[in-house]
């Protein structure tokens, strides 16, 4: 009875300090700041605007996290929007909230819409996000552990072909992302477009592996597998797998290793 009433003794502590633990973080926790120092952050980094509608939630279950309302980023040097979503969930460390820190863990968006434009001097509109920051944020730290991406749609516009397309039922999970990372992917999508017409369902999977600072980017275990109208083709059932696939932008090189392709249509 005496070890029972020990135990009990003990977990009623333990209650209290976690409860207490709870209280300390919800009162320390400053949304106001930390939304305006993402959007000094961003807008500094990559002249773009970052505005965080409505206020931020803390959240405890199924862990630590931050919730967001509808969240929008403009084109660089541009109130034009170029990508929107209407929830998003942030997991965070704990023990940096403590001292004011927000280091980014788990990222999770939902409804996410993305506009992707290639210029007639054939730039991205997204080249900028894929280049390293040059100030850091005391405050905010990006060590990205997992990203999941649910229902989001992506359009496309050429400028000098004026090719268009338009991506839908887009879910998107990766392992690690950092500005050299590795870690599993899984992406699903459907893909509209036009010259030829395309109607097509996307499945892919595999480990990727990148570094932006040396543009190298590299997937293995390749498998991908494509349902649909694509190129002319009707009926289109089309399989694909590779050992591994690495690309180097900066030296035009690509290399597959053990490709293998069926198709029918």
């Amino acid at each position: 009875m005496k070890a029972i009433r020990l135990i009990g003794i003990a977990l009623a502590v333990l209650l209290v300090l976690v409860a207490g633990a709870v209280v300390y973080l919800a009162a320390a926790f400053d949304a106001e700041r930390i939304k305006s120092e993402l959007a000094r952050v961003v807008l500094e980094n990559k002249q773009r605007r970052l505005t965080v509608a409505g206020a931020l939630e803390l959240s405890f279950w199924p862990n630590l996290g931050v919730k967001t309302g509808k969240v929008t980023l403009s084109e660089r040097g541009s109130e034009k929007e170029f990508a929107a979503l209407e929830s998003a969930r942030i997991s965070v460390a704990v023990l940096p909230l403590l001292s004011k820190q927000l280091v980014v863990d788990t990222v999770e968006f939902a409804g996410l819409q993305v506009r992707l434009i290639r210029h007639k001097d054939g730039r991205f509109n997204f080249d900028d996000l894929l280049s390293k920051d040059a100030k850091k944020s005391e405050m905010v730290r990006f060590d990205v552990t997992g990203l999941k991406v649910s229902g989001a749609q992506v359009s496309y516009v050429d400028e000098g072909s004026g090719h268009t397309a338009a991506v839908t039922e887009l879910d998107l999970s990766t392992g690690r992302l950092a500005n050299a990372a590795s870690g599993p992917l899984a992406l699903s999508l459907r893909v509209k477009g036009g010259q030829p017409r395309t109607d097509a369902a996307v499945d892919l999977r595999g480990d990727y592996r990148y570094d932006l600072d040396r543009q190298e980017f590299a997937i293995a275990k390749l498998e991908a597998r494509a349902k649909g109208e694509a190129g002319g083709i009707t009926g289109l059932d089309l399989m694909a797998s590779a050992g591994a696939l690495e690309a180097k932008p900066a030296s035009r090189s690509l290399q597959v290793e053990a490709l293998k392709v069926a198709a029918r249509g």
